[in-house]
This record gives C-alpha cells, structure tokens and sequence, in this order.
C-alpha cells in the first residue's frame, strides 16, 4: 500500500517553512494566466491563498465580499460553461486579487509571526 499524504497540508506544510514554495505558486498562477490556462492559474491560487491569509482576511483586505473571491478561484475549473472567460476578463482588468497585493500580504504575515 502507497503511503499518501493530504495534499492541502502538504501545500501549507511547504509554504509555512519555505517562503520561496509561495512566491513559486503565485509566479506559476501568473504564467498559466498568460499562457491562456486560467483555470489552472485560478486552482493554483486558492490553494495559495489557503495556504497563507485564508478567504476571510483577503475578503477584508482586499475590501471584496469573501463569496466573491471564492467565485472568482472556484474549487473545481469550469471553462466549459463559459464562467472562465468572463473571469480572465475580469482578471485583466484588475477586478479579481491582485497577485502582487497577494504576496506582499504573505510577506508581511511571515514578518509578524516571527
């Protein structure tokens, strides 16, 4: 029998003793967003978000309502329905969580748990 770990713990595990994993996740969403895969970008950055502020605080830094922000990186990519083309339009217009706030916040949170 395989031994398997949880995916989401792995991911927060890695991020919370390597700060470079986060920056590497956030630069990976950046690069499936211009490479025309937003779905993907959109997965990689809710496991991001989870792994570091969590929904709740980027709803109230970002002054977004939290149900929006979970629409905008939906658990599963839909792009069949046609939901991730208005969702890459609005990403390009700046509507949807701006990576660089996302890791600036992150920076500034490992600031102040040491």
């Amino acid at each position: 029998m395989a031994l398997t770990r949880n995916f989401k713990k792995t991911i927060v595990a890695r991020v919370e003793r390597d700060p470079g994993f986060a920056r590497a996740l956030l630069d990976e969403a950046a690069t499936l967003f211009l490479s025309g895969d937003p779905a993907t970008a959109r997965l990689v950055l809710r496991d991001l978000v989870n792994s570091t502020l969590g929904f709740e605080k980027l709803a109230n830094v970002t002054a977004m309502p939290g149900k929006s922000l979970h629409r905008m990186l939906p658990i599963v990519a839909s792009a069949a329905t046609g939901k991730g083309q208005w969702h890459a339009s609005a990403d390009q217009q700046g509507h949807a969580c701006d990576a660089a706030k996302l890791g600036a916040l992150h920076s500034n949170s490992q600031k102040n748990k040491n």
